[in-house]
């Protein structure tokens, strides 16, 4: 019999990858979590955005299967438009040279990138990081707060944003309660 309760809480990961499912698609090809431009060349006339958002720790991973590119890929508050300046937090890869823009300005340009590289822009708390291949390259100024979402804009048709992944809390399961209360007769 006993008094105490029993407890079989288990504690997810908190950025458990998943796949991006895409909404807002505009100017882009869709397929899973790729996407590829395919309007003309220029900015703000294509990208997409995550269906998901999130609060607190979470982020965007990301491939790179081209070095001839000029996108942009990250979080922001919201998607009004195709236009990299929406996005708040972005890793811009141009040509093979790595920068970063914070809505819509540039905070300076940090190595090169190959095919194969994974970029990953993350919060932690309300601090933003940007990663390549694991490694922090650089730590966000700017304090975030409130909900974000993966958001993309795509300068050069034929750009691809590949293997786009969300990263924050686990999705909840079918059973969600695993307490038990002691029997007492």
């Amino acid at each position: 019999y006993g008094s105490s309760s029993v407890s079989n809480v288990v504690n997810a990961p908190p950025n458990v990858p998943l796949n991006v499912t895409w909404t807002n698609a505009v100017g882009v090809s869709v397929s899973t979590n790729t996407i590829t431009k395919t309007s003309s060349s220029g900015w703000g006339n294509s990208g997409a955005a995550s269906v998901a958002t999130f609060s607190g720790s979470g982020g965007v991973d990301f491939a790179v299967t081209q070095t001839s590119v000029n996108m942009m890929c990250g979080l922001a508050s919201s998607d009004p438009d195709q236009n990299y300046s929406s996005i708040n937090y972005a890793v811009y890869l141009y040509y093979g040279t790595i920068y970063i823009y914070e809505s819509g300005i540039s905070r300076g340009s940090f190595s090169t990138f190959q095919v194969g590289d994974r970029f990953r822009v993350e919060r932690a708390g309300t601090t933003v990081y940007y990663k390549k291949n694991g490694t922090i390259f650089y730590t966000s100024t700017v304090p975030s707060s409130g909900k974000l979402m993966v958001d993309s804009s795509i300068n050069v048709n034929g750009n691809v944003i590949s293997d786009a992944k969300t990263l924050g809390p686990r999705p909840p399961d079918a059973i969600t309660d695993f307490s038990a209360s002691p029997w007492n007769s």
